[in-house]
């Protein structure tokens, strides 16, 4: 309330009372900053089939919509970077360098097609269960890998399992 009225200049809202405040009152400016400490990542493990072909793995990424995905499945409060510590905000690659690698079914099916003569290509896809954002999110991604030359099978893993084989034991081919 103290914001809405002026009192104070800078408050930190949850997901669903920042959407409704956007929603409901233009009133006063806004900034949206990414929690870098809460976040969705997607790995996956080059030391194992079939990911150990630089093409299947841009074909994972050409696959997939992230910034349709974050307005659709979390509210478009979300980001899409590269998951690594850089030494200098220089290192970061811009929108339109990330954007590249993503969105293009077509050359994701050109690329498994030149990688291997047989497609379907079984994967997959270990996802904690971290709630039914996490869960959905993982089927989504199921179904643009499957469109483009995939055979997708999600698999949910407890947390404890997750950290522990999936995170620190490397028993994955795609995490989410």
């Amino acid at each position: 309330a103290a914001f809405v009225v002026g009192a104070i200049d800078v408050h930190n809202l949850s997901q669903q009372a920042s959407i409704h405040l956007m929603q409901n009152s233009s009133d006063f400016a806004y900034l949206v900053m990414p929690n870098s400490g809460s976040r969705v990542e997607l790995g996956l493990n080059t030391s194992k089939f079939p990911f150990t072909d630089i093409r299947v793995r841009q074909a994972v990424f050409q696959a997939m919509h992230p910034w349709k995905a974050i307005d659709d499945m979390w509210d478009g409060i979300a980001s899409v970077g590269l998951a690594i510590s850089v030494v200098d905000p220089g290192w970061l690659l811009t929108h339109d360098e990330i954007a590249k690698k993503f969105g293009h079914p077509e050359h994701a099916r050109n690329l498994l097609t030149n990688a291997s003569d047989q497609l379907p290509i079984p994967v997959t896809i270990k996802v904690g269960d971290f709630g039914e954002h996490y869960i959905s999110h993982a089927n989504r991604i199921s179904k643009e890998l499957k469109a483009v030359g995939f055979e997708p099978v999600v698999e949910i893993v407890s947390q404890l399992d997750f950290a522990d084989t999936v995170w620190f034991g490397g028993d994955y081919q795609i995490f989410f």
